[in-house]
């Protein structure tokens, strides 16, 4: 069995081939040039510990996503509240995003605070500036998004509001199920 401190000083010793490689590479030339088998999940463990590997790792894009097969207009939009980055000095600071799944249309109001008031009066706004029936309405748990005043509208509208999973992870909450 290989050491770790020996595995640690053949990755960073530029003689050797394999030095400063992926993994399986530096694997495979430790057992060709050297005739040292060592397992990959040693080769894993000792490059974790290593800032340069660490920094020098590929960029993963494409994340597992959940399947959610959208039908029509309206089916399920997802809301959110953005920052707005100000050239001007102006009253309003973030906007209140709507986006329609099926479509991908983005519907935004401007919104002065994140208060409850502020925020249903620009869903007001979105819902009456939409063609059609929203149906389902995902979002984080934002405060303004889960308070009685917004239970109350989106029960008016017969609008189904799912909240995003928060900071406490297996808890669902959704109000009309």
């Amino acid at each position: 069995m290989v050491s770790d401190l020996l595995l640690s000083k053949l990755w960073r010793d530029p003689t050797f081939a394999g030095s400063y490689r992926g993994a399986r590479t530096f694997q495979v030339l430790l057992k060709t040039d050297l005739n040292i088998h060592v397992p990959l999940s040693q080769i894993y463990r000792v490059l974790s510990k290593d800032q340069i590997y660490l920094i020098h790792q590929k960029v993963h894009k494409n994340y597992p996503r959940r399947k959610y097969i959208v039908h029509n207009y309206g089916q399920l939009c997802q809301m959110d509240i953005a920052f707005m980055f100000q050239e001007k000095q102006t009253e309003y600071k973030y906007f209140l995003l709507l986006v329609d799944v099926f479509s991908s249309k983005v519907f935004t109001e401007p919104l002065k605070s994140r208060d409850n008031t502020d925020v249903l009066q620009a869903l007001k706004k979105i819902v009456s500036a939409f063609k059609s029936q929203i149906y389902e309405i995902q979002a984080d748990r934002e405060s303004a998004f889960i308070s009685r005043v917004s239970k109350e509208f989106f029960q008016k509208e017969k609008i189904v509001f799912r909240p995003k999973f928060g900071k406490h992870k297996g808890t669902h909450l959704s109000f009309f199920i």
